[in-house]
């Protein structure tokens, strides 16, 4: 076996060697964040992707409400607002936004970028009087022509006064005038499409209301929950990342980085990496204790800047940490009542992976190279320099491997077949809590 190092390899072992300990602490959070990112990515790819996720939560919330009021065409009318390209991308991409309670005020200026949003698709807004007139605008313009239009009177009233003293002075008005046209531009779309978006923010506030409660559990929105379920993933899915980069290089780093060490340090955090990737994260796979007997300054570093969030993010994550049980996005393609928690036990996790990655090990490994692998984790292992530097070396490598684009289309494959069916082994729990449903 090779237990030289490359010439890439010995230059980036001298670059880490140079680096302060801070510097390493901040690089290991990047590679978290890259592995986090590749989770998402696999998520993505799954078969419970959040766009399919969403469509299901927008068909049973359209159910909730046309049993509520005995109105079909209100529950029709809300699942297709909430379907559009454009409703359904900002809604996506604003998960926080969506987890927490917000005002209606909050849920018109939510409506109306989703008007710019598709005035961007489009090139620009019609008016339904002028068909072939388009108006453009800047978003923050239109935002404040909806929400607060006085404000634009007097920027307006103001620009002219510019735009005159300028003239007189002989200067340029080209700016001043160019933003009285985005003013009134905004307020005609305003005005025009005013009722649109009063409309999407009202159906906003039906599809979050009380009535749409069928989460178990007292007061839980379904459509916050949604939303919630995604923050929680999408956070702790960096904090799964920085843990199975710990224990890939500490299992290398304690082994003699044989074929056999590498093989198993790699399933172990390829297991983890396929169960955030189908959207499922216990507790237990990111705080996994340390074999070491004290958890390195560098961990703890990087796990609390890895949560040093926003407010109400971390008040959602603290939430569902202290609430127990497991993250299972596949809970919401389930019929009838969507449980609050799922419950999941080690032994089910055994199973699964026992079905899913120990399974088809072998050719999962032949598509990673196994061999190539073994021996730049080897002479890394073997090389000079201290335990620290070699660790975040052999981070690097592992995110470089589940970056790989043959492995990510291997793990899809699977994921989207045969894998997915395992998840079965899930549900023992999760059907006793909708039992009665």
């Amino acid at each position: 076996m090779q237990l030289q190092m490359s010439v890439a390899q010995t230059q980036r072992l001298e670059t880490l060697i140079a680096l302060s300990a801070e510097q390493r602490m901040d690089l290991r959070v990047q590679l978290a964040g890259r592995l986090g990112k590749a989770i998402g990515d696999l998520l993505h790819r799954s078969n419970d992707t959040p766009e399919k996720l969403y469509d299901q939560l927008v068909a049973r919330i359209a159910e909730i409400l046309t049993a509520m009021y005995k109105d079909k065409t209100l529950g029709i009318g809300v699942a297709e607002r909430l379907s559009m390209i454009y409703v359904k991308k900002r809604s996506l991409n604003q998960k926080l936004f969506h987890a927490m309670p917000r005002m209606h005020d909050r849920y018109r200026e939510f409506a109306t970028d989703c008007l710019y949003d598709e005035s961007e698709l489009a090139g620009g807004l019609y008016l339904d009087n002028a068909p072939m007139k388009i108006l453009k605008t800047t978003r923050a313009t239109l935002r404040s022509a909806v929400l607060k239009p006085q404000e634009v009177q007097s920027s307006i009233a103001f620009q002219e006064q510019q735009v005159r003293r300028r003239a007189d002075a002989k200067e340029d008005t080209k700016s001043n005038i160019m933003m009285i046209d985005e003013a009134r531009n905004a307020q005609q779309i305003a005005a025009a499409h005013g009722p649109r978006i009063n409309n999407l923010a009202d159906i906003y506030s039906q599809a979050v209301s009380p009535v749409t409660d069928v989460v178990k559990g007292e007061g839980v929105r379904i459509f916050h929950q949604f939303f919630r379920d995604l923050v929680v993933h999408e956070r702790l899915s960096l904090l799964v990342a920085e843990s199975m980069q710990r224990a890939f290089g500490d299992t290398v780093l304690r082994s003699r980085a044989g074929e056999e060490d590498v093989r198993r340090a790699l399933l172990e955090v390829l297991g983890e990496y396929v169960l955030a990737g189908m959207g499922i994260i216990t507790q237990e796979q990111y705080k996994r204790q340390s074999p070491r007997k004290r958890a390195p300054e560098e961990d703890v570093h990087t796990q609390w800047k890895l949560l040093a969030t926003d407010g109400e993010e971390r008040e959602i994550i603290d939430a569902w940490e202290g609430g127990g049980g497991a993250l299972y996005l596949p809970k919401w393609s389930m019929k009838g009542t969507i449980p609050e928690r799922v419950v999941i036990t080690r032994k089910q996790m055994k199973e699964f992976l026992k079905q899913t990655v120990e399974r088809d090990a072998t050719k999962l490994c032949d598509t990673i190279d196994i061999d190539t692998l073994t021996e730049r984790a080897a002479a890394i292992v073997k090389a000079k320099g201290a335990k620290a530097v070699k660790r975040v070396l052999l981070e690097e490598l592992l995110a470089d491997t589940l970056e790989d684009q043959r492995v990510a289309n291997a793990l899809e494959t699977r994921i989207r077949g045969t894998w997915y069916d395992a998840l079965h082994v899930f549900l023992e729990n999760t059907a006793k809590d909708t039992s009665g449903t």
